[in-house]
């Protein structure tokens, strides 16, 4: 239970950490955790859905300890008070504070334990690439991370040097620790969503595809298979594109430009996410306002245009917002984009117990118009 500091609300937040969801050592049993957090924030964001979550609480020196060495990487779902899920991810980083020590693992997402060494042959000039090379016992633990080497002119032997150097230097994550005057000990851990899977290298031969049919290569081709099959929520999108890429771009980079092309009709703007179950949310974004928030209420309080409350955990982006009490003589715009009343919510940030930050967007047609062009240019 996360209490405000004047003691005069509380709200269950329940974290629960499971097994990791990929590799082989996927860690112990469920943790539920409720009573002991002491403080509990989240982000949703409209390009991207669940980007990260952070909860902290007291423990002693065995939990914290405990909390050090094993859960990078477990799966974590929070819940709201009557548990229906408000947020999923895994754990990215763990700080513990115990006596003068505060010490620190991750994030797990710098790590890399797949690689290839892209380089420039020394003898004949021409751009190549080692074998993969994997380091399996940290694949075992944390999945498959998957990050590329750029060695300039190199022999191959030295490319293959250097690819081996870099696995060596990043396949377990990073341990620090400060010492200072102390503090209460306490446990801090920092989550990512699971979009961050999406930062691996794809690669693909030529021909055309829509932007669906590539974007749901794109979560097939994820090495750690973590996304799920049910494309229900993915909403068609028939724009041709060109389906190579020998670049090396990353998975999420490419998503990110696709949704940036938006639709077959100039004004179809689109988001994207990763939500419950790993599963991917692709669609236009609505056209009417679906949140009301009246100023002189605050901004915990939000309702449904047909009045009924949505309580500060489960704001979603990705809708319009409309500020019933501001200018009421204003007259009705054509345009929603136009009207100093209503706010696109690009990112909602919560914090326990009722603390809610919504974040507006520009929603300019040109950037999306000229991404387009240029796509069509390609192909």
């Amino acid at each position: 239970m996360v209490t405000c500091a004047d003691g005069h609300e509380s709200t269950d937040i329940t974290v629960k950490v499971g097994p990791r969801l990929m590799g082989s050592m996927k860690g112990d049993a469920t943790i539920t955790l409720q009573e002991t957090i002491d403080s509990y924030q989240h982000t949703i964001t409209a390009t991207g859905g669940y980007e990260s979550a952070a909860f902290a609480f007291k423990a002693n020196q065995q939990e914290a300890e405990d909390w050090l060495q094993y859960p990078l990487g477990r799966h974590v779902e929070v819940y709201d008070p009557s548990l229906s899920l408000v947020w999923e991810g895994f754990i990215n980083e763990v700080k513990a504070t115990i006596g003068p020590l505060s010490a620190r693992q991750g994030p797990l997402t710098d790590i890399a334990n797949r690689t290839i060494c892209v380089y420039s042959d020394d003898t004949i000039n021409t751009q190549e690439t080692t074998a993969v090379i994997n380091y399996d016992s940290s694949q075992d633990y944390y999945g498959i991370w998957h990050k590329n080497v750029s060695g300039g002119t190199l022999s191959t032997a030295n490319a293959i040097k250097a690819a081996n150097t870099f696995l060596t230097d990043n396949c377990w994550p990073n341990i620090s620790q400060d010492v200072s005057d102390g503090g209460e000990l306490t446990v801090s851990v920092d989550c990512a969503g699971y979009s961050a899977f999406l930062d691996y290298p794809y690669t693909e031969p030529g021909a055309a595809w829509t932007v669906r049919e590539k974007i749901l290569d794109i979560l097939a081709e994820e090495p750690n298979a973590i996304y799920s099959t049910d494309y229900s929520f993915i909403e068609a999108n028939t724009l041709a594109v060109n389906r190579e890429e020998a670049q090396f771009r990353t998975g999420i980079n490419l998503i990110k430009s696709l949704v940036a092309l938006g639709g077959a009709a100039d004004n179809e703007r689109r988001v994207w996410g990763i939500y419950a179950g790993r599963r991917m949310h692709y669609n236009i974004i609505p056209l009417e306002v679906e949140y009301l928030m009246f100023l002189s209420e605050g901004p915990q309080q939000i309702r449904t245009i047909g009045g009924i409350d949505v309580k500060p955990w489960n704001v979603l982006p990705g809708k319009w917002l409309q500020f019933p009490d501001l200018l009421p003589n204003l007259p009705a715009m054509s345009d929603i984009r136009n009207d100093l009343r209503t706010m696109f919510v690009e990112s909602v940030t919560y914090t326990a117990p009722l603390g809610l930050s919504l974040q507006g967007g520009s929603l300019d047609r040109l950037p999306q118009l000229l991404a387009r062009i240029n796509m069509l240019r390609s192909i």
